[in-house]
């Protein structure tokens, strides 16, 4: 599992994310941040 997963799943941290787009930007970064590929979205 890695760090955006963690962030989707609601048993982790999906409860404390409930409007993912205004944390868009965040996710981009952590992607880059663990070498995670960035989608073209």
């Amino acid at each position: 599992m890695n760090i955006i997963e963690a962030i989707d799943d609601r048993a982790l941290f999906g409860r404390a994310f409930k409007n993912k787009t205004t944390w868009r930007a965040w996710t981009v970064y952590l992607r880059v941040l663990f070498g995670l590929p960035i989608e073209d979205a």
